[in-house]
């Protein structure tokens, strides 16, 4: 089977960056690198608040860039089972909650590498590597 990666908050929210040219053009690879990418409702839910409260995107936008992901990402759900695997995760690996819930979602949907800015690059949890894209990418602003 192959890798299905895991894609949080940050890849989605840089795909609409006009901030970061560098940060957008590495999240639009990874989206288009991978016809079979996994995101969450609880990420496209992030994802919303942040374009939102932080981008100042009306509610019609960010709708309209949401039905654009679900295009080229794979939404999964969650159930009380993915609550119970990430409060394990949080408590083995000193994790946030909701990292935890992250990593939890992805492990459950046989994902092997998680793409985020947030966590440790190259930390391994569950079998579940976290992949940082944007490491070696300096900011256009900096």
């Amino acid at each position: 089977m192959s890798d299905r990666p895991f894609l949080d908050t940050n890849v989605l929210v840089y795909c609409y960056s006009a901030d970061d040219y560098l940060k957008r053009e590495t999240a639009m690879d990874i989206l288009n690198s991978f016809s079979d990418a996994l995101t969450s409702v609880h990420i496209l839910n992030e994802f919303s608040n942040v374009c939102i409260k932080k981008a100042g995107a009306t509610p019609q936008d960010v709708s309209k860039m949401v039905y654009e992901i679900v295009e080229y990402v794979n939404c999964v759900r969650t159930d009380p089972s993915t609550v119970h695997a990430a409060l394990a995760i949080k408590q083995a690996f000193k994790l946030s909650y909701y990292d935890s819930f992250h990593i939890a979602t992805a492990q459950q949907h046989g994902s092997r590498t998680f793409f985020s800015e947030d966590m440790q690059d190259g930390m391994v949890v569950k079998g579940v590597r976290i992949v940082n894209p944007f490491k070696e990418n300096k900011s256009c602003s900096e």
